[in-house]
């Protein structure tokens, strides 16, 4: 679903996601997608 165009600013946002639940944990995920990735 995402555009060979978007793809960097995919993998940016990835790899956010990845650093907050590790930080967060797993519980602050949904949130995390709803706010940076539904509202872009």
């Amino acid at each position: 679903w995402v555009a060979a165009g978007e793809a960097k600013k995919f993998q940016e946002v990835a790899t956010l996601m990845t650093e907050r639940v590790k930080k967060l944990g797993p519980l602050s995920l949904k949130g995390f997608v709803e706010s940076e990735v539904l509202h872009v």
